[in-house]
This record gives structure tokens, C-alpha cells and sequence, in this order.
């Protein structure tokens, strides 16, 4: 699933090729992909609109209109936007495109089947709830050290699936939650509450160091991720944890194991994370 680094390095994107664009024709191949409203509606409403700014929360992007509308993305685990001009043969996973004026289109592509598009007039719209329940936005100015304390406060659960918590913290997900604790030099299977000040400071620093990185390296590519102009990232040349089970440790040498946490694969060395 793309996590923050991927949707931001998306959202960077768009931005800049989509903000100006006059929307021609919505040629939906796969209603599954709309979410609200109607998918008949959905392409109406948008024929001949305007889209004027692109904007991310936590793993969802926001596409703001010319009218009181925004478009709502959640890519889940295989969705991609990219930006092509009309002569680029269709994929397989082609389900939605966005035919501009200019004769570029914006498609959505999808493997698995599971992103959705939102056209709302409110970010609260109850159909997408995941999205006003965010966290706070871990690389903006007002995530401080003390406000990222603070949500310690009777966090008694595994240190692992509270970073994966979207209500906690916006916009982690598997692959960097285990690439921060091993930066931090923290287990994943930790209880909250038995860390010390120090470790959360820790914590605290690795989340905004790793966050940074894999979006100055364009995100993670590890199966379906691509940006919004179809390349990949870079960020999987640089993990030290994720997905090396069995390998040596680039710190200490020894052996990178695996196990299951909250459901999901963890990926640790028991020598450096303590």
C-alpha cells in the first residue's frame, strides 16, 4: 500500500501536471473504482471542471475543483495515478481515466481492485471516515517532540501496530513502521508505555528522519508503487529491516528475523533494536 512518502511524492506530481486542467470526458471501465456518488454521476459532475489544487492527508490525496466538490483518493493496496498523454496504450489495470482538454489523461490502475475515488463537498463525508479520523501529519511544523509525547498518554499497547494506528499518527504504514523502529533502535513487539523519554525522543526523530528520506528517494517500489509520471521509487535500495529476513544486519552483522505483530510482518535485528 503506498504510505506517505509514496502519496506525497504522488501528490508533488500531480500537482504540478494536473493544476490547470480542464476535465473533458470521465471514461470509467470499472465502476468498483467510484465510490460516491453514482459512477454516472460522478462523471457528469466532473466533465468540463477544472482541477486547482492537489493537497495530501495522511495516505489519502485531496483534488480540489473549480465548484464545491473535492475529489478524495485512496489508493489502498495497488492503485496508481499517472499522468499520460492519450497515445500511451492502456494497461491491463486501466479502470478510470481522466481525459483533459489538451488531449494528456490522468488514469487510475489497479491490480488488486481496491482504490476509490470520492467526489464529496465535505473532507467529513461519513463514507470516508478514515479520513477525518487522521492523526497528526508527521513532517508538519506543529509535530513537536511534546505534542508527539503526549500521545503516549495511556498508551499501554505494542509499540508496532500503535505506529500503523492512522487515528495516532497519519500516513505510516508496514514498510516504513519497521524501518523507524530499527532507526530508533526499539523492538517492535515493545509495549507504548514502557518507553523511556529517551527512546521516544528516539522514536520521535526516526519517524521524521525516515518519512523525509523515502520521499527524497520518490517512495518504496517493492510491487505496484509507481509515481505519478509511472516510474518507480528508489527508497527499497536503502532499507535496512523490511523484507530481509535472514540477511545480515548492515550495522552489526548479525541475522535480520521476522515474525508476526498486529497481523503484520515485522522485520527487526534483536542485536541493535533493543
Amino acid at each position: 500500500m503506498p504510505e506517505l512518502p509514496e502519496v506525497e511524492t504522488i501528490k508533488r506530481g500531480l500537482q504540478e501536471r494536473i493544476v490547470g486542467k480542464t476535465i473533458a470526458q470521465v471514461e470509467i471501465l470499472d465502476p468498483i473504482s467510484i465510490g460516491v456518488p453514482p459512477p454516472e454521476q460522478f462523471a457528469t459532475a466532473l466533465e468540463k471542471r477544472l482541477f486547482t489544487e492537489v493537497r495530501r492527508r495522511g495516505k489519502y490525496l485531496i483534488i480540489s475543483l473549480d465548484f464545491d466538490k473535492k475529489l478524495i483518493a485512496h489508493l489502498k493496496m495497488t492503485g496508481q495515478l499517472v499522468y499520460l498523454e492519450n497515445d500511451v496504450p492502456r494497461e491491463k489495470h486501466t479502470y478510470l481515466i481522466f481525459h483533459f482538454t489538451d488531449g494528456s489523461q490522468l488514469r487510475l490502475n489497479d491490480a488488486r481492485r481496491f482504490a476509490r475515488l470520492y467526489l464529496v463537498s465535505s473532507l467529513e463525508d461519513p463514507v470516508i471516515s478514515g479520513l477525518s479520523n487522521q492523526g497528526p501529519e508527521p513532517l508538519e511544523d506543529d509535530f513537536t517532540l511534546e505534542r508527539f509525547k503526549k500521545l503516549f498518554n495511556k498508551r499501554k499497547g505494542q509499540i508496532k501496530p500503535l505506529l500503523l494506528n492512522q487515528s495516532f499518527i497519519a500516513g505510516i504504514g508496514n514498510i516504513y513502521a519497521n524501518e523507524i523502529l530499527f532507526r530508533a533502535r526499539i523492538l517492535p513487539d515493545r509495549k507504548a508505555n514502557s518507553l523511556s523519554e529517551g527512546e521516544i525522543e528516539k522514536l520521535f526523530k526516526a519517524i521524521r528522519e525516515t518519512l523525509a528520506e523515502g520521499i527524497k528517494h520518490r517512495g518504496t517500489t517493492i510491487a505496484n508503487y509507481v509515481d505519478a509520471e509511472g516510474e518507480e521509487g528508489k527508497f527499497q535500495n536503502y532499507l535496512k529491516v523490511y523484507g530481509r529476513s535472514g540477511k545480515p544486519c548492515y550495522e552489526c552483522k548479525g541475522t535480520i528475523k521476522h515474525t508476526i505483530i498486529g497481523g503484520r510482518g515485522s522485520f527487526f535485528c534483536p542485536t541493535c533494536q533493543k
